[in-house]
């Protein structure tokens, strides 16, 4: 599965290897909140790479982060995985990570594993 990735600006752009299946982007809005979207693929090769980002934007800030998912994208386990753990060191500052997708395979992903509060569904 290939990425759509929209024609705007997309802030810091994080690339995996060249060709993999998933491009992140990073901006801040207007309330100072990262915003971290997601094309493509999260899965055992590519979390990696998420993780390094959310770990990135949310290094010595003290604002929640919002992380967005396209409605192409998908997620297994292992993105989930990195996803809650993220999670959990967000909330140990006080701070939390919300996601929000309009895609019904991880919406239903992260609510059938029981993870809506965990991750802030919105």
């Amino acid at each position: 599965m290939r990425s759509n990735v929209p024609d705007r600006d997309l802030g810091r752009s994080y690339h995996a290897d060249p060709g993999a299946p998933i491009r992140i982007a990073v901006e801040t809005l207007a309330d100072g909140t990262p915003l971290v979207s997601v094309w493509g693929e999260v899965d055992l090769a590519t979390a990696p790479h998420l993780e390094r980002v959310l770990a990135d934007v949310s290094a010595g800030g003290d604002t929640d982060v919002l992380i967005e998912f396209s409605r192409d994208s998908f997620i297994d386990s292992t993105g989930l995985n990195v996803l809650i753990q993220a999670s959990r060191r967000l909330r140990a500052g006080g701070r939390a990570l919300r996601v929000a997708t309009e895609n019904p395979h991880t919406r239903s992903v992260i609510e059938t594993m029981g993870l809506t509060e965990v991750l802030a569904l919105g």
